[in-house]
């Protein structure tokens, strides 16, 4: 009789806030689960910087926004739903 396998990791996702790469979540590439319906903003900034030093940043008024972060970032998000690590 072989083993059980181990249940997948689930797919880390992001809600509201402010999160540090490498830290709070996995650096990767997110995309939103459903369309923007309403105010989203998002913005990736320089981890350190209190947020003074915008790196990127969208208000994005519909569709699927993608971002892709790395370690050494945070990343801010407001509005915009659920955010899943698609790569």
């Amino acid at each position: 009789m072989k083993p059980a396998k181990p249940a997948p990791k689930p797919v880390p996702t992001i809600e509201d806030g402010i999160w540090t790469v490498s830290e709070d979540v996995p650096a990767g590439t997110y995309k939103v689960t459903r369309p923007i319906s309403g105010m989203c903003y998002w913005a990736i900034v320089k981890s350190g910087t209190n947020g003074s030093e915008i790196i990127e940043n969208d208000l994005p008024s519909g569709g699927l926004p993608r971002v892709t972060i790395t370690r050494g970032q945070d990343f801010k998000t407001n509005g915009c739903g659920t955010w899943k690590k698609v790569g």
